[in-house]
């Protein structure tokens, strides 16, 4: 894909490399996609002419957030279903609006959710989402949102192949399920220069079979795509789990040789240190969805202790029913907050433990490590650039510690993915930002309506 050429100078970098390297006066140059130069402006500048030049002057140049689980379509229910637990949510409102959602709802729902990542600072996401028998194509909507906003997307298809609690709508049997990932690989996967990423998994350990997992997990590494799955989500969840199997989800899934660098676990709230040092052991990450969690109070999972493990820990949104905010500054903060409260330890996690958990622990996760989540030439160019002169930051010391504490969705100014401009000035590039919130909303309304008829 043949981009313009970007000179992005007079930035104070934050590079998140392995040095922890900060550029002061710094520059960037991006051609092709990619990061090709990245240094003092001094020197940047005589070396490159580009088409496109951003003054990034009293700002911050850094690699965008990874929103590593999250469901895009869920914005259109937003508001709805408050103050109940996971599994009365799951009945009441889960369940109903992804039973009724057509293609087109499942379109404006996922553009909208993708628009709204991009003007918090999120150049990826990892949407997870649960299609019916009814209602497959609704995935393909996802991935054409996706290809529309620019966005960097690992798109999750999950299934249901038995369980108590599932409408029969959505239970698939194995060769429906591997025919559809088949179908989705070879249509998406590595589509838009690579931006689209087709990745595969049950739902929760609840409603697959272990033969159906390990199936699964084949046609996923022969791919090259991962499994990512909601797990350990509740203590109601895991007693369940111990029931059906004699031992916890990250056993179950070792067991079965599916853990590895290319499998994440979502929420991980209940989990043993048997399981954890499991983790370490394979590469898998676990991902922090802290807003929900607390919201739903489902309980606090053991981030500090997964970190001090070596389990990389990536941190989502959810962005699920009445909490679907898209707003990564918004995690950090909770991450920061609720795990400290917990270990009643305020070193029990540093702000530099949850940037990376925002950054590079995302791109990690999806296998991505040395290809994003830091500003290094050769990377792709999935850029951000917050300001730094908003009265919040003034005066301004720690540049880890004020992003992640101080920080707000409204201070990322410029957000740039495969070396495309997406936003300017707080302003989306070639999306007309109205017509998609009214497409949502009329959208919404109907979903809703159709809902409230069951």
């Amino acid at each position: 894909m043949s981009n313009l050429s970007i000179l992005i100078k007079n930035g104070t970098i934050l590079t998140l490399n392995k040095k922890g390297e900060v550029i002061k006066n710094g520059a960037l140059y991006i051609e092709d996609g990619l990061i090709r130069d990245v240094g003092l402006t001094s020197t940047v500048v005589k070396e490159h002419r580009a088409d496109v030049v951003i003054n990034a002057k009293g700002k911050l140049v850094m690699p965008g957030f990874v929103n590593a689980h999250s469901h895009s379509v869920a914005s259109l229910v937003r508001g709805l279903g408050a103050d109940l637990n996971l599994f009365d949510w799951m009945q009441k409102l889960k369940l109903p609006y992804y039973t009724e959602m057509n293609e087109e709802e499942a379109y404006w729902g996922a553009l909208l959710s993708y628009l709204e990542n991009i003007k918090n600072g999120c150049t990826c996401i990892v949407d997870h989402y649960y299609p019916s028998r009814m209602n497959r194509g609704n995935i393909d909507s996802l991935a054409r949102a996706a290809k529309k906003s620019g966005i960097r997307a690992a798109i999750v298809r999950t299934y249901h192949e038995e369980g108590e609690r599932i409408p029969e709508v959505f239970i698939e049997s194995r060769e429906e399920i591997l025919k559809e990932y088949r179908r989705i690989i070879n249509e998406w996967n590595g589509k838009a220069n690579g931006r689209i990423m087709t990745w595969l998994g049950p739902d929760n350990l609840l409603f697959s079979t272990p033969e159906t997992i390990r199936e699964v997990h084949k046609l996923a590494s022969a791919n090259g795509v991962g499994i990512h799955c909601h797990l350990s989500e509740t203590v109601e969840m895991d007693k369940m789990i111990r029931k059906k199997f004699g031992k916890g989800s990250i056993e179950v899934f070792y067991d079965l040789g599916v853990l590895c660098p290319k499998f994440q676990a979502a929420h991980v709230v209940i989990i043993s240190d048997r399981e954890i040092k499991l983790m370490a052991r394979t590469g898998a990450s676990a991902v922090n969805n802290i807003v929900t969690n607390t919201f739903l109070a489902d309980g606090v999972s053991p981030v500090p202790k997964m970190l001090r493990a070596g389990v990389n820990v990536a941190l989502g949104t959810d962005a699920t029913g009445t909490y679907g905010t898209q707003d990564m500054f918004l995690s950090m903060k909770f991450a920061a907050a609720i795990h400290k409260l917990s270990s009643m330890d305020p070193s029990a996690i540093t702000a530099k433990d949850v940037l990376s958990m925002a950054t590079w622990n995302g791109a990690k996760a999806l296998g991505l490590q040395n290809e994003m989540g830091s500003i290094e030439q050769g990377k792709k160019a999935d850029v951000i650039l917050v300001d730094l002169q908003n009265l919040h930051f003034t005066p301004f010391h720690d540049l880890t510690a004020g992003l992640v504490y101080l920080g707000r969705i409204d201070d990322v100014d410029t957000v740039i993915v495969d070396g495309k401009v997406l936003m300017k000035g707080r302003k989306i590039v070639g999306i007309d930002e109205e017509v998609v919130k009214e497409k949502a909303q009329r959208a919404s309304e109907d979903l809703v309506n159709r809902i409230a008829l069951k």
